[in-house]
């Protein structure tokens, strides 16, 4: 159990992304892919259906270039695999995707994959706790360096309490959960699906919602793999929109998939898989702000070196040249 302080989330986060600037681990330009490899998630549902419907295999397979899948549990684990050239293609939240580009790591960020309440504050219905005012002194359970931990940061800064007044139990997403349900812990920095699981079996409420604190989850992509195969980053964008639109035709089926993939009981699924939007793939200038709103937070933590030009990271992450192009092709 730790209190929020500069120093411990510094590390912590630094130890969840890796050594991202390690001059050792840069990869290699390549001249012309033989492979594509892309990261997955069960909690995206675009990509399990690009993967189960094996659109790419058959558009690559026919140019001689095979496509290798690597599953991914979270934005951490996508930014490191980006740095170290495992994959060329990763989703992970808005805000995890500048905080890897900050301090070095090789991705850009080329679309938008979700939008939502995927994060909330949640606490036990009987637990007296209404407000995020109610949470001074108390104990809440966050993962460091996602989303989550950053909205309850940005939260407090916006409320005007000061984040030493509140107790950090640092625990991964599944456990905060279990955390809360057991008494552990007062409050927990929410995530789906635990979020969704959590207030269907227990009646957990949220305490703070606020839809402008969420980045969202994002596609990145390996920039040295972007420089050397724009058509290929291209193709991958197209069956992003292709999967969006085949969800929305077949919505059961979709949501089938997504349960099937996580584990999930029918209610929970369901309720975690309509909370994503799906379909707002463009980065605008509200995802811009936001993003360096995210930035100031971090750099507060020293998470982001103290002397970063938040605004230019910012651009710097951003390649929003091929979705729109994407898009404007139909």
């Amino acid at each position: 159990m730790t209190t929020i302080t500069r120093r411990n989330f510094t590390l912590a986060t630094l130890a969840g992304i890796g050594a991202l600037t390690a001059p050792a681990l840069v990869r290699q330009a390549r001249a012309a892919a033989s492979a594509v490899r892309l990261g997955f998630s069960y909690a995206t549902p675009s990509t399990l259906v690009i993967k189960e419907k094996g659109w790419l295999e058959e558009e690559f397979g026919a140019k001689g270039i095979a496509v290798e899948w690597t599953l991914s549990r979270g934005s951490n684990q996508t930014l490191e695999f980006l740095r170290s050239g495992a994959i060329d293609f990763g989703a992970s939240a808005g805000s995890a995707a500048l905080l890897g580009h900050a301090n070095g790591a090789p991705n850009q960020v080329i679309s938008w994959l979700s939008r939502g309440e995927s994060t909330t504050l949640l606490a036990l219905p009987d637990s007296g706790i209404k407000t995020l005012q109610d949470l001074r002194g108390k104990k809440v359970a966050a993962t460091r360096a996602t989303e989550p931990y950053l909205f309850l940061l940005r939260a407090l800064a916006k409320e005007g309490i000061p984040a030493t007044e509140v107790e950090v139990v640092p625990l991964q997403h599944p456990e905060g959960r279990l955390a809360l349900e057991s008494g552990q812990v007062d409050a927990w920095a929410a995530l789906d699906p635990d979020f969704a699981i959590t207030e269907i079996t227990r009646g957990s409420v949220p305490i703070y919602r606020d839809l402008s604190l969420i980045t969202g989850g994002v596609l990145n992509v390996h920039k040295d793999f972007a420089t050397e195969n724009p058509d290929l980053v291209t193709a991958v964008l197209k069956a992003n929109v292709r999967a969006v639109d085949y969800i929305k035709a077949n919505p059961a089926e979709a949501l089938a998939l997504y349960a099937a993939a996580g584990k999930l009981e029918q209610p929970v699924a369901e309720r975690s898989f309509n909370r994503n939007v799906l379909d707002q793939f463009a980065i605008t200038d509200a995802d811009v702000a936001n993003l360096i709103a995210a930035g100031e937070a971090l750099r507060d933590t020293g998470s982001i070196p103290a002397g970063t030009d938040l605004a230019a990271a910012t651009n710097s992450l951003l390649a929003g040249s091929y979705i729109t192009q994407v898009l404007a092709a139909g």
